[in-house]
């Protein structure tokens, strides 16, 4: 599907595809080249069924939004093209999009303010240059080989979806605050988040993908990995149960986060019981299981989604609650196949007296 927006209704999307087939000839499953289009402000490009490629000349003058969905590119380059031949461009989006070959993509942009790369087939030793000073939101997301270098240079940087490897040496985070919005990022087996949790002093919002490693070299790398994570005032948490020590490794993350105020847990999906541990196991010290020196005075709000009634799921809650905090709410959403009996309730409701006013068990998976 293609999709023009532009300020001159006489500038008709016909008139610019017959324009390209033209170009392109006869052979439908050739390349068809994006006609430069000087006066459209936003062109959204989805599920082409034919190999695109940008123009070498032209410009486009007007255009603020550029959308490329489920398409294969050819000799591509988008750094040329968004550098200079887009001067007002304000949002790129790429998704699902394969065949960049260009051995450097540099983007710098001085209007930039959007940048989403989201499944975008980046090869191993492609370098991603982009130096945008108004540049407020980045998404680096699920992009090929995940040890690609990238240098990003984003001094107005607020928002950063990180999924992705974090290896100092090739990849950095340049002229950007100590002090972020929104941080978003991936970690596991695969990847290591430590040095780009270190980048920043305080988040507002922090949001951890997080599956653990197996046995105890695994957990040793999550408490290395977590171990500076910045101040944050919500705290998102998604996929940690999917491996094992749910209690023990959520414990060492409020640890980290006596400021915060609102806690979020997704423990979807089901957590298969051959990659669980009994408490107490030789991959989790004793101590950690204690929660004697952490304090969440600030925590007002607790959400946990996809919750079931399971004994590590229930063990996470009785170790919540001894800890010293005296929450406002806190809501407890089970997962849509799944149904809390009339006996659970009442353990939940005993374990969270006196430290929360309003206690909600609902039935519904929490969006």
């Amino acid at each position: 599907m293609w999709r023009f927006a532009s300020k001159h209704p006489q500038l008709s999307f016909s008139d610019l595809l017959r324009r390209a087939e033209m170009e392109r000839g006869p052979n439908s499953l050739s390349l068809l080249e994006l006609p430069a289009c000087e006066r459209a402000t936003r062109i959204e490009l989805t599920r082409l069924n034919f190999p695109l490629g940008f123009p070498q000349t032209g410009t486009f003058a007007e255009l603020l939004v550029l959308r490329i969905n489920k398409a294969k590119v050819f000799a591509c380059d988008v750094g040329r093209l968004v550098s200079t031949q887009c001067p007002r461009l304000r949002e790129l989006q790429m998704v699902d999009v394969d065949g960049i070959t260009a051995s450097v993509i540099s983007i710098n942009s001085t209007t930039l303010a959007r940048i989403i790369f989201r499944r975008v087939n980046i090869n191993k030793g492609v370098q991603l240059e982009v130096t945008a000073p108004e540049l407020l939101y980045l998404a680096l997301d699920d992009c090929g080989d995940r040890s690609a270098a990238a240098t990003i240079s984003a001094p107005m940087l607020t928002q950063l979806i990180w999924n992705h490897e974090y290896d100092p040496s090739c990849h950095r985070i340049e002229e950007a605050d100590r002090l972020i919005y929104r941080l978003v990022l991936t970690s596991g087996s695969k990847t290591s988040s430590s040095p780009l949790l270190g980048r920043f002093d305080s988040v507002d919002e922090l949001r951890l993908h997080l599956s653990m490693p197996l046995g105890a070299e695994g957990y040793n790398k999550f408490i290395q990995d977590m171990d500076e994570l910045p101040k944050a005032t919500v705290l998102d948490v998604k996929g940690l149960s999917t491996k094992q020590h749910l209690g023990p490794a959520m414990l060492h993350l409020l640890g980290k986060c006596s400021r915060l105020k609102k806690l979020k847990i997704d423990i979807s999906p089901p957590i298969p019981k051959e990659t669980l541990c009994e408490r107490g196991c030789s991959c989790v010290p004793p101590e950690i299981w204690t929660t004697n020196d952490i304090e969440l005075g600030s925590l007002e709000e607790v959400e946990i989604s996809s919750f079931t009634g399971a004994k590590e799921e229930m063990e996470f809650l009785e170790l919540l609650f001894s800890c010293k905090i005296k929450t406002r709410r806190i809501a407890i959403h089970t997962r849509s196949d799944a149904s809390l009996s009339r006996e659970k309730q009442r353990q939940i409701w005993a374990l969270s007296r006196p430290c929360c006013i309003v206690l909600e068990c609902e039935n519904t998976q929490f969006i």
